[in-house]
């Protein structure tokens, strides 16, 4: 509700009251991305101090880095010097445009336009003759699809994701007419079959305009409402017989129906299918059967352990249309000090989050100096799952994404794409700017 809010006074040009919104709630503060906070920040400065709006573009993709020296008499010193994600910055110039969200992109492009040319002068290197190019070819009138697409492939010999980010740069601008906006997809397209192998899945994600598949690993807790349509069919009971079964989630169905024509793949992890068998076997999934209209002893054997797992391998085989290959999931870490500073840093969300689990029932947190309150361990993998995944440059995968109703996920869903370069989806909306299919 509340990052509505955010989008809704970004769209009324509203930055003071967005800014002031974020400053009263600060488990939202900790959901928001990082890059969405810079854009309300700098589209408010910039109603005051331009310079101080492009300062705060500087200082977003400025780090310091390290780096050995030998000096004259052979001896190894360790300096530091500044530099500039430009990759980073390639992300900014199209941000507004994000399906996500759709933001208006002034002030906040001129903004970064400012800060790149600043940059440039500090860092000369050839990718700002590209991005000069570029502008320079975009403020005609009628732009050349030529000049777009020669500028587009030498920028992708020094770096193929920068070259592939004009196209879809271009296909922004209101410029060019539907037919020329097909023209530019393609040559994407071609440009993209040449350095596929360089771009990982975790870039890919922003390439919008690619024919690309979207994976998606499914949680526990989406399978689990297949695992319980899937009794009552057995049953040969329809969902009205049953008050919980109706006010059960749908996304399942979605997923189903995608996957089966062709619009996504889905991948059940070890670990999800084996957290599935445990409900199984402890039936912890009985509860979803209260109040059905159907004898007891009928019941009794559909929801036997040894009918209940039978169904739990019909539910995975169902869900699990794509398998990764051993050499994917080589070096796949079991911790990772990025999924442990993100914990730390979001431990009020987290935090807020056991207290309502804890109100429905047991939970199974993980403990992070000394607090009981963050995610159980098959999320936790499922986590370091999709960051490694998205961190490879799969074969025709667009997006890696985890379909999940668990609030470890979906309260953090923007900060979660921007530390680990996965999605998550929790129903059709949230899915459905992933999909490239004709209509969406």
């Amino acid at each position: 509700m509340y990052r509505k809010s955010l989008i809704h006074y970004a769209h009324g040009k509203q930055w003071a009251e967005a800014i002031d919104l974020l400053a009263k709630i600060p488990a939202l503060k900790s959901a928001i991305t990082e890059r969405f906070k810079l854009y309300l920040k700098v589209c408010h400065q910039s109603q005051t101090d331009t310079d101080a709006a492009s300062r705060l573009i500087r200082q977003f993709v400025q780090r310091k880095q390290t780096y050995e020296e030998v000096d004259e008499e052979g001896e190894i010193t360790i300096r530091t010097r500044t530099i500039y994600l430009e990759e980073e910055l390639d992300l900014l110039r199209n941000y507004p445009y994000e399906q996500a969200h759709l933001l208006p992109p002034e002030p906040f492009l001129g903004r970064v336009t400012a800060a790149s040319t600043r940059i440039s002068k500090e860092n000369r290197r050839s990718r700002n003759q590209f991005e000069q190019q570029f502008r320079q070819a975009m403020q005609s009138s009628s732009p050349s699809l030529d000049e777009i697409y020669d500028l587009a492939k030498s920028a992708a010999e020094h770096g193929p994701f920068e070259g592939l980010m004009y196209l879809e740069r271009a296909q922004n601008s209101p410029k060019f007419k539907a037919k020329e906006r097909k023209q530019l997809a393609g040559v994407e397209q071609t440009l993209f079959s040449q350095y596929k192998a360089e771009i990982s899945t975790s870039k890919r994600r922003f390439l919008h305009n690619l024919s690309l598949t979207p994976l998606i690993i499914v949680d526990t807790n989406i399978l689990v409402d297949a695992l319980v349509e899937k009794v009552y069919q057995h049953m040969n009971l329809v969902s009205g017989s049953n008050i919980n079964f109706i006010s059960s989630n749908r996304f399942h169905h979605v997923l189903r129906h995608h996957a089966q024509s062709g619009n996504l793949h889905l991948m059940v992890p070890e670990d999800v299918h084996g957290e599935l068998k445990q409900f199984a076997k402890d039936n912890r999934l009985g509860y979803r059967f209260k109040g059905a209209f159907v004898n007891e002893d009928r019941l009794n054997q559909a929801t036997s352990e040894t009918m209940m797992l039978k169904m739990v391998e019909e539910v995975v085989k169902e869900f699990n249309t794509w398998t990764p290959t051993k050499a994917m999931l080589d070096e796949l870490p079991t911790s990772s000090e990025t999924l442990t500073d993100f914990q730390l840093k979001h431990s009020d969300v987290f935090a807020d989050l056991t207290e309502l689990k804890q109100a429905r029932g047991p939970t199974y947190r993980t403990t992070q100096n000394g607090r009981h309150i963050y995610p159980e361990q098959t999320d936790l993998d499922v986590y370091l799952l999709a960051t490694h995944l998205a961190s490879q440059a799969l074969p025709e995968i667009g997006a890696v994404l985890v379909a999940t109703m668990d609030g470890d996920f979906t309260l953090l869903d923007r900060a979660i794409e921007e530390t680990f370069g996965f999605s998550v989806t929790k129903n059709h909306r949230t899915l459905k700017s992933h999909l490239n299919i004709q209509g969406n």
